[in-house]
């Protein structure tokens, strides 16, 4: 009969192998949380992998002080559907990360509505990742850039990993910095991030400048990644056209992402944008507009999303360990279905 309890032993421990493998595919998800702070990006990341602990960071927190409507920002209040959602992304954290783009108000001037509501919750920042100023970089302080140089490629590891093992962080940057003496300096100090998970790619640029953009392109590690991205967040105004030279060097994104208000064309960031209206409604947007971009000679349309076209303070793209992927438009949509698309 030994080979009766073999067997058993053998599906025993393949069962325990099997359920541990299937719970944690089914419970593995990304949480893309995209924060309505009017003009900016302010955008939580937080993986849930049991049975591991979940993982938190955001890749820019800022935003206008005032949204359209005139009220503060709601980040702060526990009462408002934002202020909700923030505590519960810190729920069962214990460190997070924060990824800072470049150095202007609209991806940064949050930050500290971020920490004091971090710390409120009994969390630590780790890893803080800010790229250099213009400031600094002018100085010309050998010392002081060597220092920055050095900081960043010894926190780049964490960076990494700062969403658990089944997720890749990658930042991209120069190896040296250049300032091109642009309308807009900070652009060219400007460090880009993709996240991939569950074999989906989004890319979070900034407000990177054309030059930049272009010197990292030569760089073919990144050029790889940045081609095959699947969710493309535009860079806001200013950033020179390079929202145009994204969306030619990407070659099939499924969905591009605007963090800005629809109704503000200055504030749009590609010139295609601006032939369509963006007073259909919240949230709908995707299914309504497109922007065509030039790929090859041909007219392509990629869907548009705008994050800011929102009731509730936020929208969510859910991202699951075998690639599905749905978006929500703020608290009710879960419970109702009132904004959800299947399968982008």
């Amino acid at each position: 009969m030994w080979y009766l309890d073999r067997i058993f032993y053998c599906l025993l421990l393949n069962g325990i192998v099997y359920s541990s493998l299937w719970s944690s595919t089914i419970e593995a998800t990304l949480q893309i949380c995209f924060f309505h702070t009017g003009q900016g990006n302010c955008i939580a990341l937080r993986v849930d992998d049991a049975p591991n602990e979940p993982k938190l960071i955001f890749i820019d927190c800022g935003g206008g002080s005032v949204v359209k409507n005139g009220s503060k920002n709601n980040l702060s209040n526990p009462a408002k559907p934002s202020g909700r959602r923030l505590r519960e992304l810190f729920e069962g954290i214990t460190q997070y990360g924060m990824f800072i783009t470049h150095n202007h108000k609209d991806h940064d001037n949050l930050c500290e509505t971020v920490v004091k509501v971090g710390n409120e919750s009994g969390c630590d920042v780790p890893i803080f990742c800010r790229p250099i100023s213009v400031e600094e970089f002018e100085e010309g302080d050998e010392d002081l850039l060597r220092e920055r140089e050095e900081d960043f490629y010894n926190v780049f590891p964490e960076i990494e990993h700062s969403l658990g093992p089944r997720v890749r962080v990658v930042p991209m940057r120069p190896k040296v910095w250049k300032n091109n003496k642009a309308q807009n300096p900070e652009h060219d100090f400007n460090i880009m991030y993709l996240v991939e998970f569950g074999g989906r790619r989004i890319f979070f640029p900034g407000d990177v400048s054309p030059q930049l953009f272009t010197q990292i392109m030569n760089i073919p590690r990144y050029s790889r990644e940045i081609a095959a991205v699947d969710f493309l967040v535009l860079p806001h105004h200013g950033s020179n056209r390079s929202g145009e030279l994204l969306t030619f060097f990407v070659r099939k994104p499924e969905l591009c992402i605007i963090c800005s208000d629809p109704l503000e064309k200055d504030h749009l960031p590609c010139d295609e944008v601006k032939e369509f209206s963006f007073s259909s409604g919240r949230g709908i947007t995707v299914k309504e507009h497109s922007m065509s971009t030039a790929d090859g000679g041909q007219r392509t349309d990629i869907p548009i999303f705008v994050t800011c076209d929102t009731a509730h303070g936020y929208y969510e793209m859910i991202i699951e360990a075998d690639g599905r992927t749905n978006l929500f438009d703020g608290p009710t949509a879960k419970s109702q279905g009132n904004f959800c698309f299947q399968s982008l």
